[in-house]
């Protein structure tokens, strides 16, 4: 893997991820299906592969010029990557 790849890696670990914790939050009992370290873990890690491929990629697209499907691919890691921090600071007991 390259740095060329690495965005839309990024793109398809978070999108995978995303539908792990929307499974691991779901209540049972009043307990989460994952237990709440994991998902925080997942949230943090997501963040930092979204943050670092909308980083690479906004890279790219400065060097190399602009096209829709390229900025729709920063405009989604940069989503996802707020949508993780979002998630892992509701996740955080009060």
């Amino acid at each position: 893997m390259n740095r060329h790849n690495f965005p839309f890696f990024a793109l398809a670990i978070g999108a995978c991820f995303a539908l792990l914790v929307a499974i691991g939050m779901q209540e049972s009992n009043g307990r989460t299906v994952l237990p709440l370290f994991t998902l925080l873990a997942i949230c943090e890690f997501c963040f930092f592969v979204t943050a670092i491929g909308a980083a690479i990629k906004a890279k790219q697209l400065h060097e190399t010029g602009t096209s829709p499907s390229q900025v729709l691919t920063v405009v989604a890691l940069l989503l996802m990557s707020a949508g993780y921090v979002s998630t892992g600071i509701a996740l955080w007991p009060a």
